[in-house]
């Protein structure tokens, strides 16, 4: 029987921690994390379906990225605005 490692936590910590209630702030940012993370299943659509060589992958990884980033780059400059002015509406109530 393997001894489990000195930094892995005991199973009933874990146990805990999934258990835990989170706070609705808290369990937001768990969705947009999952929605930043590229998908694998795109990765590989691109490297069958556009480029249709599995020696490709490396194209699909520099792709996605070239194709995100503006994209995000522009929701983020799109929503600034809006968020400067919860930010002075906040401040306005103080």
């Amino acid at each position: 029987m393997r001894k489990p490692l000195a930094f892995s936590p005991e199973p009933a910590d874990n146990a805990w921690q999934q258990q835990t209630p989170q706070s609705r702030e808290d369990s937001s940012s768990d969705g947009a994390d999952a929605f930043l993370t590229p998908d694998p299943s795109i990765i590989a659509a691109l490297t069958d379906f556009v480029f249709g060589d599995d020696q490709s992958l490396r194209y699909s990884l520099a792709l996605l990225p070239a194709i995100v980033c503006p994209l995000a780059a522009v929701l983020i400059a799109r929503g600034l605005p809006h968020y400067r002015a919860a930010l002075a509406s906040l401040e306005n109530r103080q």
